[in-house]
């Protein structure tokens, strides 16, 4: 993965992580449509795991000195 391409999968998965915590159970999000947003928050958590599996295959190990 070169440079460019993992600030953005790290930047989203940041983003997607503050989403999960906005949509957390009795939090304002919540509150006003519990349906809709329990289905995000599912989605969302979804795509997290996603976004470890892919940084985990494209991305280089890092070198321990």
């Amino acid at each position: 993965m070169n440079g460019k391409t993992s600030k953005i999968v790290s930047r989203t998965e940041q983003d997607v992580g503050q989403l999960v915590q906005e949509c957390r159970k009795h939090g304002p999000l919540y509150e006003q449509n519990p349906k809709i947003v329990a289905h995000v928050s599912r989605t969302s958590k979804w795509l997290l795991n996603a976004i470890v599996k892919l940084k985990t295959e494209l991305e280089p190990p890092k070198e321990i000195s």
